[in-house]
């Protein structure tokens, strides 16, 4: 884990332990698996897609119609993603943030901050083929509910995440890159029985991480494309209320 994520992940989890003692707040945790199907389109005309699965995690304080909470979602590629002719990449993305979110009536708006890290593997490994796009984000979205029964509920959650912060490492260096945006649309169908809840969440996202047109040590221009993706898959989270 880099220092940069390190920091970010400690600031949310020590806000996240001295906001409860100024109020009275209900303390909430989410985790289970998700999988998706991905395309990514990177340095030339033709994509790569497979699969990626991984691992999410939401936990947060709720406090009547007010909330702050922090997401964290890992992907992985299983196997690695393929394209023509004979191209392959293993990929991986790690998203963090932090948010606040103010629910009234049966929608809600949030916003926050975190960090985007997306690493591409090209295959074959040669002249260390790594590229890994990082970028600090802004969060903004909006969700709406519909409450079926008092064990069903349904909600539609809208988000974007414009890039306040980008930069590509590579060749081990760093370049500043072009900001970006990424957004995505959420169905979250959730179940609940007493303090237990089972979510299940289809999903589409799509993310953009800036091209750089860079000169190295000894003037020779190094350019990087642009590289974008997109995903759609189904979340699982079971989830505890204390």
């Amino acid at each position: 884990m880099s220092s940069k994520l390190r920091l970010i992940s400690s600031f949310f989890l020590v806000f996240l332990l001295i906001f409860p003692l100024t109020a009275t707040a209900t303390f909430y945790l989410n985790v289970g698996p998700h999988h998706n199907y991905t395309r990514m389109k990177f340095n030339n005309p033709q994509k790569l897609d497979g699969f990626l699965t991984g691992l999410t995690v939401n936990t947060g304080y709720k406090f009547n119609d007010f909330s702050i909470f922090a997401n964290y979602e890992g992907y992985w590629s299983a196997p690695n993603l393929r394209g023509n002719p004979c191209q392959e990449s293993k990929v991986s993305e790690q998203l963090v943030f932090g948010a606040f979110k103010y629910r009234y009536s049966f929608f809600a708006l949030y916003l926050g901050f975190g960090y985007n890290l997306f690493k591409n593997t090209q295959d074959p490994r040669t002249a260390d083929l790594t590229y890994r796009f990082k970028k600090l984000i802004l969060p903004v979205g909006v969700q709406f509910y519909w409450n079926i029964s008092s064990h069903f509920a349904m909600s539609l959650q809208g988000e974007v995440r414009p890039d306040v912060w980008s930069r590509i490492r590579v060749i081990k260096k760093n370049f500043n890159a072009e900001k970006k945006l990424a957004a995505r649309i959420q169905l979250p169908f959730q179940f609940k029985y007493d303090n237990f809840s089972f979510r299940l969440i289809p999903f589409f996202d799509w993310n953009r991480f800036g091209k750089t047109t860079k000169k190295l040590a000894n003037c020779i221009p190094f350019a990087i494309p642009k590289l974008t993706r997109w995903d759609l898959g189904l979340r699982l989270l079971f989830g505890y209320c204390f």
